[in-house]
């Protein structure tokens, strides 16, 4: 973990740890959409400690009325579009 004026650099293992998520779910959640901003230098995946912040007090929720994960409200939209159907 570096630091810069920005705050600490996470890679995904450590990215992982403070987001309280394995680094496979980090990984895939980077693939698929939903997970925190990241930046990519080279071959390296770098998650600044503030984006992580901001993605989970985004997520937050105060009961589960309010609770709809990001990628289960696109997997819905998916499986009901007539495209997967036919």
């Amino acid at each position: 973990m570096t630091k810069t004026g920005q705050g600490p650099w996470l890679r995904v293992p450590e990215a992982a740890r403070y987001t309280g998520l394995s680094a496979t779910t980090l990984n895939k959640l980077r693939c698929y959409g939903g997970g925190p901003r990241y930046v990519r230098q080279g071959r390296c995946i770098l998650y600044r400690q503030d984006w992580c912040d901001e993605w989970l007090v985004k997520g937050a929720a105060r009961s589960t009325a309010e609770y709809e994960p990001a990628a289960k409200a696109g997997s819905a939209k998916q499986k009901n579009s007539p495209q997967e159907r036919t």
